[in-house]
């Protein structure tokens, strides 16, 4: 099987925003599925593999779906600082971000995700969506059953959705291909330029 070839430098940022967009768009991606590490209030290490929700490369955010009432949410309130690690085996290359996550429970952002899984649950069962509604995202836990539908999307089941969001201030990029290796580090202040450091 032949190696990939190592990234270029200057491909790097596109790769790595682009790569996360399909991530949160096709469930078989690698990125599809990330692992968010954060520090429990008593100063433990805690990790959980997350679904990606979506990507906005302009800010430099992703965002996550959880119930308001998971330890996860008891860390982030405590410690706001979160590690989160994707790997794509094709490409040999891991990626770690790292910011700050803030929960959104109420107001616009949350009430556009939820809406969002409504107009996909909708999609799915072959009714009819929402202009603009799409397929993309769609959450795992929602019913099967058409008839369990209006017992999925209930008003119990928004106070417990909430939406973490997180800024991303650094990224830290490594390949590894056969013998060859690439490690670089992306920062939000410099554009993510990537600057190769071995």
């Amino acid at each position: 099987m032949n190696q990939p070839d190592l990234i270029p430098a200057g491909s790097i940022r596109e790769w790595v925003w682009t790569s996360l967009s399909h991530g949160a768009d096709l469930p078989d991606h690698p990125f599809h599925l990330l692992t968010m590490a954060s520090v429990s209030p008593d100063g433990s290490p805690s990790a959980r593999i997350m679904t990606n929700r979506g990507v906005d490369r302009e800010v430099g955010c992703l965002w996550f779906y959880t119930r308001v009432d998971t330890p996860k949410i008891a860390d982030i309130r405590a410690r706001p600082r979160v590690c989160i690690v994707g790997y794509d085996p094709t490409w040999g290359v891991q990626i770690r971000l790292s910011g700050d996550a803030a929960l959104h429970q109420h107001g616009p952002l949350a009430d556009h995700h939820w809406n969002h899984i409504a107009d996909v649950s909708r999609w799915l069962f072959h009714l009819r969506p929402e202009q603009g509604a799409s397929a993309v995202g769609i959450d795992p836990r929602l019913p099967q059953d058409p008839e369990q539908l209006t017992h999925g999307l209930t008003a119990r089941s928004r106070a417990q959705f909430g939406v973490l969001e997180v800024s991303v201030e650094t990224i830290d990029w490594h390949q590894a291909t056969g013998s060859r290796q690439r490690r670089a580090v992306l920062h939000a202040r410099d554009q993510w330029q990537a600057l190769v450091v071995d």
